[in-house]
C-alpha cells in the first residue's frame, strides 16, 4: 500500500497546475503541507521570524514558476537566495591555530559530511591524536599518545568554516494559529445560517438546511448563509462560493427567521405584526413582498394520550411519530411561572420519561436547551435579563451544561455555540468550553466550520481542524495583535442630521419596524445625531437611526423635530 508521502508526490503535478490556475484549495493544500519544512530548513541560515518570511516568499514564488519534478529543490533554493545575506562564506584561507576546547556535545545536522572529512583530515595530518576508547588489557578506557601540545587546526567538532554551526540557538516557539477557511474579511451587519422550519413534534437531525428535506428538494445541499449590511441583503452558499441573491429587500425585511426552500421559490418571513413575507422565485430571483396579519391561524397543540401512553396529534386519532428513530416530545406550556411538563417518547410516539423542565426548546440533535427558571408570559413584552440557559440530553435528560449561558444555539458536529458575558464561543458535547468567548456573533457549525465575527468583520473559522490539531482557540491564536475593527457604522458614514424628541418614553428598537426588539426609551427634549431615515409604508412611520443598531420612529412630525444638515 503506497504512504501518504508517494501518494502525495503522485499528485504534486496536478496540485500545481490547479495552485497556478488559481484554485484556492490547491495553493492551501501545497502551503499547509511545505510551509512548516520549509521554514524548519532556513532556520538553520537565520532566526525564526526571517526563516519564516523566507519560506512563505519562496511558496508565493513556486506555487506559479515550479513543476512537479523540481518543486522542493526550487523552494529550498528559493530559500537561499531569501537569506543569501546571512549564509556565511566560506574562508579563503586557513584558520589560525587556536587552543583546543571542549568538544561540543551536540553535533551538526547540518554539515555531517565536511564533518566526517574534517576529522579525517585532522587524523591523517596530526593535528588530532587519536584516542582508544577501550584498554586491550584490563577493558578500562585509556588514553593512548596524550596531546604534548596545542594542535594546528581547530578541533573537527567545531570546525572554524562553519562559524554557524559553533553553537545552538535557543528554541524558537512558534507562534500558534487557528485555521481559517476564510480569513476575516467579509464587513456584515448581521449574519446567520439560515434553517428550514422544522418540526414541533418531534427531534430534528442533521444540518438545518435539511431539515424537511426542502434543501434536497431544491438542490441546495450546500448550506445558505443570509448576512446583511443596510438594507442589502445577500444569501450565498455557506462557503460564499455560490451567491443565490444579492438584493436590496428594504429596511423592514431584517434577517429571514422562517425558511421554506420549496422546488420553485423560497419564503422568508419577519414575524411581526404584521407578518413581512419575502418571496423569491428562482431559488431567490424577483423578490416579492407582502404583509400578513398572521402565520395562518391558530393551531392545537398536540395531546398526550395516558390510556395508550402515546404522543397524539390534535383530536387523538393519530400518533406523531419521527423519522430515522429520533424522539418524539410534547411539552406542557402554561407560561405562567411553573415548570413545564415533558414528555419523551420514542420514534413511534410511545413515552418513555415524564420530566419537569423549564421551557425546554430546540430538539435537536439528541440535545435541547432548557432555562434557569420557568417562563411568564410577559416576558415575550419585556424580557427577564436573569434568565440564562443549559443544555440537557433527549435520552435522558441529565444536563451536559448548567444553565449559566445569556444565550445557546444548537449542537451540529459536536459543538454548539454558546454566549457569556456577552461574547461568543463553542463547547462539546460533555459541555467543555472548548474556545475562549471572543465574538460579537458566530453561526452554528457545518461541516466542522462557522462563521465567527467581531467589530462587523467576519471569517469562517475550521473550527474541527483547528482543535484537532491541538490549537487553543484563545483571542491571541484567532486574531494576535490585529483585531478586526469595522467601527460603528456612524463613524464610517457621518451624520446627515439631527432630532429632538417631543415626546415622553418614546421606544427606541434595533430594526426600523415596530416589530424588532426593544430598547432603551428615548425621553422629551433629547437630541440625538441621525445617520439615515426611512419610511416604512407597513406602519406609516419614518423612521430615524441615531446610533449602530438603535432605532426610533416618528409619525408625520407628532414625536420628534427632525433638521437636515
Amino acid at each position: 500500500m503506497p504512504n501518504i508521502e508517494e501518494i502525495w508526490k503522485k499528485n504534486l503535478g496536478n496540485l500545481l497546475q490547479r495552485a497556478a490556475a488559481g484554485d484556492q484549495n490547491a495553493r492551501k493544500a501545497l502551503w499547509t503541507h511545505y510551509e512548516k519544512p520549509m521554514t524548519e530548513y532556513a532556520r538553520q541560515f537565520t532566526d525564526e521570524q526571517t526563516a519564516q518570511n523566507a519560506a512563505r516568499k519562496a511558496l508565493g514564488k513556486a506555487l506559479t514558476a515550479a513543476n512537479a519534478a523540481n518543486f522542493e529543490e526550487y523552494l529550498r533554493e528559493s530559500i537561499r537566495q531569501e537569506v543569501k545575506p546571512a549564509v556565511p562564506a566560506a574562508p579563503v584561507s586557513p584558520a589560525p591555530p587556536v587552543t583546543p576546547a571542549a568538544p561540543v556535545k551536540k553535533k551538526s545536522k547540518v554539515l555531517p559530511a565536511i564533518l566526517g572529512l574534517a576529522v579525517a583530515a585532522a587524523a591523517i595530518f596530526g593535528g588530532i591524536q587519536v584516542y582508544r576508547s577501550m584498554s586491550e588489557d584490563d577493558g578500562k578506557p585509556t588514553a593512548q599518545n596524550e596531546p604534548s601540545a596545542a594542535p594546528a587546526e581547530t578541533p573537527a567538532e567545531a570546525p572554524a568554516e562553519t562559524p554557524a554551526e559553533t553553537s545552538t540557538p535557543a528554541p524558537v516557539v512558534k507562534e500558534q494559529r487557528v485555521i481559517w477557511a476564510e480569513e476575516p474579511g467579509l464587513a456584515a451587519e448581521e449574519i446567520e445560517l439560515i434553517r428550514a422550519p422544522g418540526q414541533s413534534d418531534y427531534e430534528e437531525t442533521g444540518y438545518p438546511m435539511e431539515w424537511e428535506n426542502y434543501a434536497q428538494n431544491n438542490g441546495l445541499d450546500h448550506g445558505l448563509i443570509a448576512y446583511r449590511n443596510g438594507r442589502i441583503l445577500t444569501i450565498s452558499s455557506f462557503d460564499r462560493q455560490k451567491t443565490v441573491l444579492t438584493q436590496n429587500v428594504g429596511s423592514d425585511s431584517g434577517l429571514p427567521v422562517y425558511d421554506l426552500l420549496l422546488d420553485s421559490y423560497a419564503i422568508t418571513v419577519r414575524m411581526g405584526d404584521p407578518n413581512i413575507f419575502w418571496i423569491f422565485a428562482d431559488n431567490f430571483s424577483n423578490a416579492e413582498r407582502y404583509a400578513l396579519g398572521g402565520m395562518g391561524g391558530y393551531f392545537p397543540p398536540n395531546e398526550y394520550d395516558e390510556a395508550q401512553n402515546r404522543i397524539m396529534y390534535p383530536g387523538g386519532t393519530d400518533p406523531v411519530t419521527a423519522p430515522d428513530g429520533a424522539h418524539v416530545y410534547f411539552a406542557d406550556r402554561y407560561f405562567d411561572g411553573s415548570p413545564e411538563t415533558l414528555y419523551i417518547a420514542d420514534s413511534q410516539g410511545y413515552v418513555y420519561d415524564k420530566r419537569e423542565e423549564n421551557y425546554p426548546q430546540d430538539f435537536i440533535n439528541g440535545f435541547y436547551s432548557y432555562r434557569n427558571k420557568p417562563i411568564r408570559a410577559e416576558e415575550f413584552e419585556t424580557p427577564d435579563p436573569t434568565v440564562r440557559y443549559g443544555i440537557k440530553r433527549i435520552e435522558d435528560g441529565t444536563a451536559v451544561t448548567d444553565a449559566v449561558y445569556e444565550q445557546v444555539m444548537y449542537y451540529t458536529d459536536g459543538y454548539c455555540a454558546v454566549k457569556k458575558d456577552g461574547k461568543w464561543g463553542f463547547i462539546d458535547e460533555q459541555g467543555n468550553e472548548v474556545t475562549d468567548f471572543i465574538w460579537d456573533m458566530v453561526t452554528p457549525v457545518y461541516q466542522g466550520k462557522a462563521y465567527v465575527g467581531i467589530n462587523g468583520i467576519f471569517g469562517i473559522l475550521d473550527l474541527k481542524q483547528t482543535l484537532d490539531n491541538g490549537i487553543p482557540v484563545t483571542e491571541e491564536t484567532v486574531y494576535g495583535d490585529n483585531i478586526p475593527q469595522a467601527g460603528p457604522k456612524e463613524d464610517r458614514t457621518g451624520p446627515i442630521g439631527e432630532l429632538t424628541v417631543k415626546v415622553t418614553n418614546l421606544n427606541s428598537r434595533s430594526q426600523p419596524t415596530t416589530y424588532a426588539e426593544k430598547l432603551a426609551k428615548v425621553k422629551d427634549g433629547m437630541v440625538y445625531s441621525v445617520y439615515e431615515y426611512v419610511y416604512s409604508d407597513m406602519d406609516g412611520y419614518t423612521w430615524y437611526r441615531i446610533g449602530d443598531g438603535r432605532w426610533i420612529a416618528d409619525e408625520g412630525g407628532k414625536w420628534v423635530d427632525y433638521t437636515p444638515y
